[in-house]
């Protein structure tokens, strides 16, 4: 179910949406560490309805949270945002590169 889902949100041409899942204690874990919002709701047709927080997480290479880009933000903005981060990540890589040859 979580993979045609997800499906809906794939763009063209581009990268896949990936959808995690885990037991209800790892994903209430990862929802407190981002401090998301997940919110069950009765509904009459559908039986419930989810409310979440919509957005874009960046993270960079070591895997740790660098950003939100919220729902609605322009284009525009997220390049800015991703082109700071992919500089930022740049720098540490030639950093490090330069530390190691020195040692």
């Amino acid at each position: 179910m979580l993979k045609e889902y997800v499906a809906a949100f794939a763009p063209a041409g581009g990268r896949p949406v990936i959808g995690l899942r885990g037991n209800a204690e790892a994903t209430a874990r990862l929802i407190s560490q981002l401090q998301l919002v997940a919110e069950k709701r009765p509904s009459g047709k559908a039986g419930y309805t989810l409310d979440h927080t919509a957005g874009v997480f960046l993270f960079d290479g070591g895997g740790r949270l660098r950003g939100v880009a919220p729902f609605g933000q322009s284009a525009a903005d997220l390049r800015s945002d991703l082109a700071i981060l992919l500089a930022e990540g740049a720098s540490r890589q030639t950093a490090a590169q330069r530390l190691s040859r020195a040692n």
